[in-house]
């Protein structure tokens, strides 16, 4: 079992995604609760990830 990507340069993406992502958790001015917006952080990373991932085009690669 493996992984193969279609295109790994794709994968550069990422570092801005999570900079902006963080980004817009520290400018956020609303008044949540801290739980809340550690939530909508841990959200927000994990599409942005998945989006990333699949531009790169993320493919498990299972034996014959």
């Amino acid at each position: 079992m493996g992984i193969a990507l279609d295109t790994p340069l794709a994968l550069l993406l990422l570092v801005p995604a999570l900079v902006f992502t963080y980004g817009v958790h520290v400018a956020s001015r609303r008044h949540l609760g801290s739980r809340r917006r550690q939530v909508a952080l841990v959200v927000r990373t994990a599409l942005l990830a998945a989006l990333v991932l699949a531009l790169s085009g993320l493919q498990v690669v299972l034996p014959v």
